[in-house]
């Protein structure tokens, strides 16, 4: 269940799961993750929610031989087993007589967070009896083995992506089965999918910890590099080279193909190369890039790396890493510019399906600022956004949320070193009426801004560390795919700045102004000018998704 802001929306998923459950015509159990608490506040309860609708964050019951406890492994906050749970985990335990111990979980945490979970170790190895742990956040088949008496398992998702979203080892339909037997605990996967749907391998046995761990470094990507300087003008050829960088991070040799594509026509030469990359070599290729149209929309040039790893068991894994080539539209400075005329201003309007969509990365202190007369959202939207909620990585943006009472309201989402931090507005917006956003970081603190009011301040544990997400004005990225929490109404002079502006009351300026801490700024006002028309300097131009267009400025 994940639904951030939208006590209407979490509930209502809350009822298809209890739904679709429910026409198993036998007991089900839930284990709480991550993503059921996401959003949770002083006005949006989500634990109190989850009790209500599903049922205790953490229960025991003894079935036969066995004794069977669920945990909440995101115990009042981030991943953790608190005092108080490992307390009562020994207290389950003690009032158990069963010759056997299963203990699911959400977080795996011995991977993850090892002194997180050390305390709840312990009080499993001191009970004595065989104890298994299950958990599946990680979404990767492995047996971490057994320490003392407790064995570890992370399951695999049921949709069968692991141990990486880019490839297709394992990628089907799939539920895991726990056989359990006196004195033994076999984990067995059985596919779902019809044979013509099935993709890949199933692991014929369970990987231990260490291949996972290599294998997920290859899931991970990161293993190609493409840098280089691509330019052309809209509705023009392209021109420049790119230079591919693969390097072998594992300790067997890796048979790769890389391959290039091009969605405007563009042509690559070479366009092609296979080989096989012993252990820690690298792989270096040059290849020139020309002709195709270049359009506002992003095009979709692409190196394609697949790579194939031996597996321990005898399988063979592939992995697939698409690395966008670098892009650059060119628009004349004059297109980009503010008018000069009061009365010929222009704005950004969004119809909820549209966006601009930016590469810059945001910087550890920044601010981020834009007017806005906004439509009343049915759910969380995002007004400027680097920032995928669910994916838990260091990002930021300005978001109307949703609190469970009343109209949504402005706040600012910031994730730092991993840990959120949440501004918010306590009063109404006033939806017929342009005002100004501003939401500020120092590294320190995160500050939110209305109309020059500050409204809401919180700490902030670490500076953000660059974001691999683009940053889109009108909605918010998502590292898999599409965006998400679509804005429907006007924006206008957008403005990211390194440092933190404001940390006082201020007056906002109609048209924002560019200095050298500028990294992006748009005013939409140029009639017949590309609508990511950056006017900072630094040509962070935006490629259009949807159809933005540029209208004349409205009145309040």
């Amino acid at each position: 269940i994940s639904a951030p802001g939208s006590t209407a929306r979490w509930t209502e998923q809350a009822d298809a799961l209890r739904t679709l459950m429910g026409g198993l015509g036998a007991p089900w159990y839930p284990v709480p993750g991550n993503s059921e608490f996401a959003g949770d506040g002083p006005d949006a309860p989500r634990a109190a929610l989850y009790t209500r609708t599903l049922g205790p964050r953490r229960y025991a019951f003894d079935h036969r031989f066995a004794l069977v406890i669920a945990i909440d492994t995101h115990d009042g906050g981030p991943a953790r087993v608190s005092d108080d749970q490992a307390a009562w985990i020994g207290e389950t335990l003690a009032h158990s007589d069963a010759k056997q111990v299963l203990v699911f979980a959400h977080a795996d945490l011995w991977n993850t967070d090892p002194s997180a979970w050390e305390r709840a170790h312990a009080v499993l190895a001191g009970d004595g009896r065989p104890v298994t742990v299950f958990a599946s956040a990680n979404r990767t088949y492995r047996d971490d083995g057994t320490r003392g008496s407790v064995s570890y398992y992370t399951l695999g998702p049921v949709d069968g992506r692991a141990p990486g979203a880019n490839t297709d080892s394992y990628s089907w339909p799939h539920i895991t089965l726990v056989r359990v037997r006196p004195g033994s605990v076999s984990p067995v996967v059985i596919p779902t999918a019809p044979e013509a749907d099935r993709v890949g391998v199933l692991p014929a046995a369970w990987q231990t910890g260490a291949e996972v761990d290599r294998l997920r470094g290859l899931g991970a990507g990161g293993w190609v590099a493409v840098t280089g300087s691509v330019r052309g003008d809209i509705g023009g050829p392209l021109a420049g080279s790119i230079h591919v960088e693969l390097t072998n991070p594992t300790d067997r040799p890796l048979p790769y193909t890389v391959a290039c594509a091009s969605g405007i026509g563009a042509a690559f030469s070479p366009e092609r190369v296979d080989g096989t990359l012993e252990p820690g070599a690298v792989f270096a290729w040059d290849v020139a890039v020309s002709g195709g149209s270049l359009s506002t929309q992003r095009p979709l040039d692409h190196v394609r790396v697949s790579v194939r790893s031996q597996m321990d068991n005898g399988e063979v894994a592939r992995f697939v890493e698409h690395v966008s080539v670098p892009i650059r539209p060119r628009i004349d400075a004059s297109l980009a510019a503010a008018s000069t005329d009061p009365g010929m201003g222009g704005a950004l309007r969004l119809d909820g399906r549209s966006a601009i969509e930016t590469d810059i990365a945001l910087p550890g202190a920044f601010t981020l600022e834009a007017w806005v007369l906004a439509k009343r959202p049915r759910e969380r939207a995002a007004v400027v956004s680097a920032l995928d909620a669910d994916a838990g990585t260091d990002g930021a943006g300005i978001f109307w949320e949703y609190t469970g009472v009343g109209d949504p309201v402005p706040a600012g989402l910031i994730v730092a070193g991993g840990q959120p931090v949440v501004v918010r507005a306590r009063d109404a917006w006033a939806w017929d009426d342009w005002g100004h956003l501003a939401l500020t970081c120092d590294g320190e603190r995160a500050r939110l801004f209305i109309n020059g009011e500050l409204v809401d301040e919180q700490p902030v544990g670490a500076p953000i560390s660059a974001p691999a997400l683009p940053l889109i004005i009108g909605a918010s990225p998502r590292a898999a795919s599409r965006p998400e929490a679509w804005f429907a109404g006007q924006i206008d002079e957008v403005r990211l700045s390194e440092g933190a502006r404001y940390g006082a009351p201020f007056t906002p300026t109609r048209t924002l102004a560019r200095d050298g801490t500028t990294l992006m700024l748009f005013h939409f006002d140029q009639e017949g000018a590309p609508a990511g028309a950056d006017d900072s300097g630094r040509e962070h131009h935006g490629w259009t998704i949807g159809k933005p267009a540029r209208v004349p400025l409205a009145s309040p």
